[in-house]
């Protein structure tokens, strides 16, 4: 789904998108509320206000995404990388990264 566009979409919770690839998304105010993105490619995609809250970013790429005021509260990600990706006005509050790669990151 490279370069998909899914503005506003509402996902219901539980919802997998393991292993998948999103490169170039536009995900802009999308709800992934307690989604299972583990091995995502989400690479260059646009997050900007999507609500990740409580979802698992186990080795997901989100490398030069922009993540701009998007909902990262109590995700847990292993391995997560998220090189040259924007995170102004992101809530991050009891998000737990571990080994996470934030060079370059905003």
């Amino acid at each position: 789904m490279d370069g998909a566009y899914l503005p506003n979409v509402s996902i219901g919770s539980s919802l997998s998108f393991a292993d998948c690839t999103l490169r170039n998304a536009c995900l802009t105010n999308a709800t992934l509320r307690n989604a299972d993105c583990s091995r995502a490619d989400l690479s260059r995609a646009n997050c900007t206000g999507c609500d990740f809250s409580d979802s698992v970013l186990d080795a997901t790429c989100l490398d030069r995404a922009t993540l701009d005021g998007a909902d990262l509260s109590h995700v847990s990600g292993a391995e997560v990388t998220l090189v040259g990706a924007t995170l102004v006005g992101a809530d991050l509050s009891h998000a737990r990264f571990e080994d996470a790669d934030l060079s370059d990151a905003d």
